[in-house]
């Protein structure tokens, strides 16, 4: 019963990524983000969106990283086996940081 809504949510969520779009780079732009961990997952994932954003890349390589995703959303932001849904995996990452 929980899966309805669950899928619910997560079509709100993937509404709202070109909103998402609009502010992300330059967030993560103005900020410093420091880690006390050495090779944080959450900050090389940032590193990794932030030269993506800089050299116009819209979609993600198969080696995008992911460690920093919950298990909770690990099966929506990867689908399949080398598959990355974009927009949930960034709007994760968004979601991490706060």
């Amino acid at each position: 019963m929980a899966e309805p809504a669950e899928q619910l949510y997560l079509a709100a969520v993937r509404h709202r990524y070109s909103y998402v779009r609009q502010f992300a780079p330059r967030l993560l732009e103005t900020f410093v983000l420091r880690a006390i961990v050495p090779n944080e997952p959450l900050l090389q994932a940032v590193d990794y969106l932030r030269a993506r954003n800089r050299n116009g890349q819209r979609g993600l390589d198969a080696d995008a990283p992911v460690e920093f995703i919950p298990p909770a959303w690990k099966p929506h932001v990867c689908p399949a086996p080398s598959e990355i849904d974009r927009p949930l995996w960034e709007i994760c990452l968004v979601e991490q940081l706060c």
